[in-house]
């Protein structure tokens, strides 16, 4: 469940297969944002980090997550999630209102 890796305070990078929640969705940008708003440390920095500008990022399936690409990754989350009923809704959406 990508909510419960949400949970996991040092998590940096990742590399994602194969996840029902986003198997469905055909396009890979919807998929990427998806994926970075759920997790809220990707992007955070950390000792020996990759640093772009004065912005120390995680990476998400090998790509960088600038702090510029997980504000828009956020606003697209919650208008993706906007009209779901409550119980449908992702654990993460109530915490980034």
């Amino acid at each position: 469940e990508v909510d419960a890796l949400a949970r996991l305070p040092k998590l940096r990078d990742l590399r994602l297969q194969n996840v029902p929640l986003l198997s469905a969705l055909a396009d890979e940008d919807t998929r990427r944002q998806l994926l970075i708003a759920h997790l809220p440390n990707v992007s955070a920095g950390g000792e020996g980090r990759q640093t772009v500008g004065s912005v120390t990022c995680g990476t998400v399936n090998g790509g960088m997550v600038t702090a510029s690409e997980r504000r828009d990754a956020i606003r697209f989350f919650l208008e993706y999630y906007a009209e779901c009923a409550l119980p449908l809704l992702p654990e993460r959406y109530q915490a980034l209102l």
